[in-house]
């Protein structure tokens, strides 16, 4: 059972006019997501004509999440560009014939100049649906350098989680771990009450919260995407996630995904474990190189 906010009860405090801990949490992450939008100057010119187009990343083509509905955009449709690519698409959990229930999506992706995926489900379904030839790609949070503009951090002496809800086998792992340790719990992404800090970072300052924690814990592919960027010592609950588990067997940090279900003194063993990082980066920027080789040739063809 994932522990996250309850949406009745959310109602009946915004009806009342009372807000609590965790309502106040979530309207300062919005809050901090819209101002960083602002600060990007991100324009809206959808009937402009472009050169280029590059669809992606993330879930765009998960027709099984509601919060990604097929729009007919997603798939290069009704762009007007003199080429459309996509770089990083995930379908999620979808598979590619349900594609069939939305026949566009398909047309649109057969008219793709480029297609880089990221993940093993999307190529299978995709290699289904188009003639082209497809390519492994990074995620592209993979391809900037962090380096010169991640703010100070405040805290320390702290496990840093970020998720969207944990089972009560993650939460028991992640309190024992941080007892043990002598650290504060901070959470971000989600409200978690028994952590001793919820934090609404902006982007940036969250990459900073992850690189300066003393472990990280995290159940989602962005939190295994930074953790790995930041050179952070981590354990993933992403057994769930392809992703996950994709990102993982690619760079050999494998066994850093962990089910919780496994007990204490199992996962333990891998915590106490560190990453060597220096044999993790030659596999990584080779990826990085051949991602960036891929978009450079997409963009001339």
């Amino acid at each position: 059972m994932l522990i996250k906010h309850n949406s009745i009860k959310q109602k009946k405090m915004r009806k009342s006019g009372i807000k609590n801990d965790e309502t106040l949490f979530f309207e300062k992450h919005h809050s901090a997501i819209r101002e960083f939008q602002k600060q990007l100057k991100i324009g809206h010119k959808s009937r402009q004509f472009f050169e280029t187009v590059i669809l992606g990343s993330d879930e765009i083509w998960n027709i099984r999440n509601l919060g990604c509905r097929p729009l007919p955009i997603l798939y290069g449709l009704g762009i007007n560009a003199g080429k459309v690519i996509a770089y990083a698409p995930s379908l999620g959990k979808t598979k590619y014939w349900q594609f069939v229930i939305f026949p566009y999506t398909i047309f649109g992706i057969k008219k793709l100049q480029s297609i880089g995926v990221r993940d093993s489900n999307t190529f299978d379904a995709i290699s289904k649906l188009s003639k082209l030839s497809l390519e492994y790609v990074v995620d592209p949070t993979f391809l900037i350098d962090y380096s010169q503009i991640l703010p100070p951090v405040e805290y320390s002496n702290y496990v840093l989680i970020y998720s969207y809800g944990l089972d009560e086998n993650e939460k028991g792992i992640i309190t024992k771990y941080a007892k043990g340790e002598e650290k504060i719990i901070i959470s971000t992404g989600t409200y978690l009450e028994w952590a001793d800090l919820n934090l609404t970072p902006s982007p940036f300052e969250w990459i900073s919260l992850i690189k300066n924690a003393d472990y990280f814990f995290t159940n989602t592919f962005h939190g295994t995407v930074f953790a790995i960027i930041t050179n952070q010592q981590f354990i993933s609950f992403g057994s769930h996630s392809d992703k996950v588990v994709d990102l993982l067997k690619s760079l050999g940090l494998i066994e850093r995904n962990q089910n919780a279900s496994d007990g204490y003194d199992q996962i333990f063993k891998f915590i106490k474990k560190s990453i060597k990082y220096e044999d993790v980066s030659p596999f990584l920027e080779e990826k990085v190189k051949n991602s960036k080789k891929f978009l450079n040739e997409a963009l001339r063809r």
